[in-house]
């Protein structure tokens, strides 16, 4: 499924592991991940969600994991257009006044988005259904994610006059 991906892991990792991460909404289905962007720390797993607002370079490990319970990761990339026009029906208003925030926010993993996630994950395997339905159960993900804690901050990612999407440009050039 494009924009999909997941990892799995029998062993924590005692290295940090360095790479630019692309606006995306991260879940842990079991074990726990911790990720460093320059001195701040954030740590989730199965009872939190991450999303990274922009393109940012990071250092990361995995801290639970094993071979009898292997660390399962979801990660889901955030198209700027498609959040964008999911904003405008979810906020048809305009977006209440907030601050910025961080480029990294972790909050409590939402049980309407892990049951869509789930769902997403199970087309994976019926390619005839998942052309169809996957960027349904797409837009139902970031649906939920916009009407979450976390939503404006999300929408943010799809607002080119916002700095979150400024600083996405410049991160990418």
């Amino acid at each position: 499924l494009p924009g999909v991906h997941v990892t799995r892991t029998s062993r924590v990792h005692k290295e940090l592991v360095h790479g630019v991460l692309r606006s995306s909404l991260c879940l842990v289905a079991q074990g726990a991940k911790r990720v460093m962007l320059g001195q701040e720390i954030y740590e989730y797993d199965t009872s939190r969600m991450l999303v990274y607002s922009i393109d940012v370079p990071v250092a990361a490990q995995v801290t639970l994991a094993s071979l009898d319970e292997p660390f399962l990761g979801f990660r889901l990339d955030l198209d700027p257009s498609r959040i964008a026009d999911l904003t405008s029906k979810v906020y048809p208003h305009g977006l209440p006044h907030q601050g910025e925030g961080r480029a990294i926010c972790v909050d409590q993993a939402d049980a309407q988005v892990l049951n869509a996630v789930v769902r997403l994950m199970g087309l994976a395997s019926q390619p005839g259904d998942a052309e169809l339905l996957a960027p349904l159960v797409i837009d139902e993900i970031l649906i939920r994610l916009l009407r979450s804690p976390l939503g404006l901050r999300v929408a943010l990612i799809g607002q080119e006059k916002s700095r979150v999407h400024q600083v996405s440009k410049a991160v990418i050039w």
